[in-house]
């Protein structure tokens, strides 16, 4: 074998559900001189099995998270302009998802039917799983994107750059969809890496920025309060979500583990909604202290330690007690 064709083998990773047909090889294989292997016909079935198994359980922590963030926009309201269209990207999200998932569970039904012709579920299954990752991947990295902006409340440069970003990763995904033979998403996959990274690069320098500025000028915080900002800090880096799509594009290298790639794909699949709904779920419980606009944790139990010296403290701090309950 050449070079050539060992290079296409090693980028062309196949899907967990719908790269090979699992039910051929297991009927071949039980048919009497098949060049088949009767055990390796039965490790396929059963990686098809709990690749399937493990998109469902995703599926329903994605159908939770989704429920939750369309009830926190419906108690909001959906008359405002940015709600709906909240509503529209997370259902979106959320429908293709679901699609994308009874087309898995068809095919895992068929793979047991010996008599039944899956040639072509296998061939819609394969397009729709290329484009629901695709869209979902786009609008996910516009709402990651977003968030970044407005916590640096539209910073030109920064606009620039993000929506470079995106017209990028739009452009590559939509390229991945229409050349799947091309190997285009070993470039697509860095893009929406690289556009991650970037909101969470920015993000995390505006949390650095508002902590020293707490350091400088804040003389007494609540613990609640700087518990809930460190979680919702944490949550909104987007580093495990980084983290993902770093091991998502090793996973396209490693040829010592046939379950890596397939794994790592389940889990893109489901995390490439799954974080942008939380974020609007922060978002829509004003639970997100990195913005002023964004969040109702208005500085209640802070004080600045130089307005402290107007009130006169008692031996057992009542006064300093009582000066913080006039903020």
């Amino acid at each position: 074998m050449s070079s050539d064709s060992t290079d296409v083998e090693l980028f062309s990773p196949q899907s967990p559900f719908f790269g090979s047909d699992p039910q051929h090889a297991f009927v071949t294989g039980l048919q009497p001189g098949s060049d088949f292997d009767l055990a390796s016909s039965l490790i396929a079935l059963r990686e098809f099995a709990f690749s399937t198994l493990l998109l469902s359980v995703l599926y329903c922590a994605l159908t939770i998270t989704f429920c939750m963030a369309a009830s926190s926009l419906r108690k909001n309201g959906l008359r405002s302009m940015s709600n709906k269209l909240y509503m529209c990207a997370i259902s979106a999200m959320f429908g293709l998802t679901t699609m994308y998932v009874v087309v898995v569970v068809a095919q895992f039904w068929v793979v047991f039917d010996v008599r039944a012709d899956n040639t072509t579920l296998r061939g819609v299954g394969s397009w729709l799983e290329s484009v629901v990752f695709a869209v979902n991947v786009v609008i996910g990295d516009a709402i990651i994107l977003w968030r970044a902006l407005v916590i640096w409340r539209w910073s030109r440069p920064l606009v620039y750059i993000s929506g470079i970003l995106l017209l990028e990763t739009a452009a590559l995904w939509l390229y991945a969809v229409i050349k799947p033979q091309a190997n285009a998403s070993f470039v697509s996959i860095p893009a929406s890496m690289v556009t991650s990274l970037w909101a969470t690069g920015a993000i995390s320098m505006k949390a650095w920025q508002r902590r020293r500025m707490l350091h400088k000028k804040v003389a007494i915080v609540s613990r609640g309060s700087v518990l809930e900002n460190v979680l919702a800090m944490l949550t909104e880096s987007g580093v495990v979500f980084t983290l993902l799509w770093v091991l998502y594009f090793v996973s396209n290298f490693v040829t010592s583990s046939q379950a890596f790639y397939p794994t790592m794909t389940v889990v893109m699949t489901i995390a490439a909604p799954l974080y942008p709904i939380i974020i609007i779920i922060l978002v829509a419980r004003q639970r997100t202290p990195l913005c002023d606009e964004l969040t109702s944790i208005e500085p209640l139990t802070m004080l600045e330690a130089e307005s402290l010296d107007h009130f006169p403290e008692d031996l057992d701090g009542t006064g300093r007690k009582e000066a913080l309950a006039l903020y």
